[in-house]
């Protein structure tokens, strides 16, 4: 029988959840990311954790404007050019 969720084994690795998982480091755990971003800790986890859950446009905006990085480094699937 073949397994019904064998997509979740795959760990693909996004750039923009190394992303998030660095500036949690980097500012001191989730909770600390959360209210720097104005959202909520289990939010930024479910966007670490989650395979089918991915940054947001708007959020990716945010985050680039908030931590002064290139958005495109964010989401390079979306953002092709200098933004």
């Amino acid at each position: 029988m073949q397994k019904r969720y064998s997509y979740l084994e795959k760990k693909q690795s996004f750039p923009d959840k190394e992303i998030i998982r660095t500036l949690c480091d980097k500012v001191g755990g989730q909770r600390a990311l959360a209210r720097k971003l104005g959202k909520s800790q289990p939010y930024i986890s479910k966007l670490i954790n989650n395979p089918k859950i991915r940054v947001s446009v708007d959020f990716a905006k945010l985050i680039a404007k908030t931590f002064n990085i290139p958005v495109k480094t964010i989401r390079p699937d979306i953002f092709q050019q200098n933004y």
